[in-house]
């Protein structure tokens, strides 16, 4: 029997009980880290959620010698303490070895004449670009140019090979804030700590989005600077006009919000007929403490101990996945499952913080290669940007 004719023999209130039970299914999934579904990408690497981490003798990818540009991310220069950590790349199931590989040469062709922008916190500054950076400068030159520049006061990195231009935004964010003790004596903090916040969620900070005209791909990411309450941070939300928004959503509550006003902004220039820049959305990394004493790999039922137990990466992840994670036109990177795997690469599981506090920003090379990895892999099956590279 046909499909059409089987479902013709079926009522319609089973037909619709079918269907709804399919939707939450798909949705229940969807909030598991392992079960994320990024957008599609070629190699049969499709769910970078799902994998594995494999021993991989051809990385690091870069050392000092080749790219000038880590500074303190760099965990090269610690003596006396293992290296094994950086010795690994992910493998996505059905994904082929090396399937999932950031191309320096490739990534060059598909952004020639073009601008590249990571937007947000300093995962951005001292990880992701920097990862993309250094993979670029080991093949050709890199230059960085000098403060101010047409992009404001902010890092930016010039390929003169093919014209490339990757800039970072540091907006940790991606909405506009204010931090001004006349406006938070508004809200009744006459004596404000060094970084309590008046967030606006629903305007764009203006350090990026006043240069979208100039940028062809984006990388937005924030997760890390939201959580109320750590190190005593005070957050007050606004309305677009900068008036308290009562009653005060909860932290979550207000990231969705901001989250939607980023995903409106560039569903709005697509309506209206402005294809770039093409929006990408990294999924939040961890924050986990005690990462200092984190040797080698997570094992999975660690990872999934590790998850459950960091509330902002389980409370942040399905927001992004809702607003962004197969919702023309932005691209989602699940980078947050196959991270937690990475005790062992933090900056000071390496030795490389001197304080032993730092949990949150891994080390170069390490794994922000594995984010660009995603990146680069997504970046090539996307129909759009291969049909746009400059021949």
């Amino acid at each position: 029997m046909s499909p059409a004719r089987h479902s013709r023999s079926l009522s319609p209130s089973l037909i619709v009980a079918r269907v709804a039970a399919a939707a939450i299914a798909v949705a229940l999934l969807a909030a598991v880290p392992g079960h994320a579904q990024p957008a599609k990408t070629a190699g049969g690497c499709t769910n970078y959620g799902k994998g594995t981490w494999v021993r991989d003798n051809s990385r690091p990818a870069y050392d000092s010698n080749t790219c000038k540009f880590m500074g303190v991310s760099n965990c090269l220069r610690q003596t006396g303490r293992s290296k094994d950590w950086l010795y690994w790349s992910w493998k996505p199931n059905g994904c082929p070895a090396n399937g999932m590989r950031f191309d320096a040469l490739g990534f060059l062709k598909l952004m020639k004449n073009k601008v590249f922008a990571s937007v947000g916190e300093s995962i951005s500054v001292r990880g992701f670009l920097l990862a993309v950076v250094c993979n670029v400068a080991k093949y050709t030159e890199v230059k960085m140019l000098a403060k101010p520049n047409k992009f404001g006061n902010t890092e930016v990195y010039y390929v003169p090979s093919h014209n490339v231009t990757l800039v970072n935004f540091w907006a940790a964010f991606l909405v506009a804030i204010d931090t001004s003790k006349e406006t938070l004596a508004r809200f009744g903090n006459t004596k404000p700590a060094l970084q309590d916040t008046v967030v606006n969620l629903h305007k764009l900070d203006p350090a990026w989005a006043a240069h979208l005209d100039k940028v062809h791909v984006i990388v937005l990411q924030t997760a890390a600077d939201w959580p109320a309450g750590r190190d005593l941070m005070r957050r007050y939300y606004t309305d677009a006009n900068w008036n308290a928004i009562t009653p005060k959503p909860s932290t979550y509550g207000a990231y969705e919000i901001a989250m939607r006003t980023v995903f409106n902004a560039f569903a709005g220039r697509s309506t209206r007929g402005k294809p770039f820049p093409v929006p990408f959305f990294l999924s939040a990394p961890p924050r986990l403490n005690g990462c200092q004493n984190v040797s080698s790999l997570s094992s999975p039922q660690q990872v999934t101990s590790l998850f459950n137990d960091n509330k902002a990466s389980k409370s942040f992840l399905p927001i992004q996945q809702k607003v962004f994670q197969n919702r023309r036109p932005f691209r989602f990177l699940p980078i947050t499952y196959l991270s937690l795997f990475r005790g062992d690469a933090f900056m000071s599981s390496s030795g490389a913080h001197d304080g032993g506090r730092d949990c949150l920003h891994f080390c170069l090379p390490g794994v922000p290669d594995t984010w660009a990895d995603a990146l680069y892999t997504t970046m090539k099956s996307d129909q759009f940007l291969v049909n746009n590279a400059a021949k």
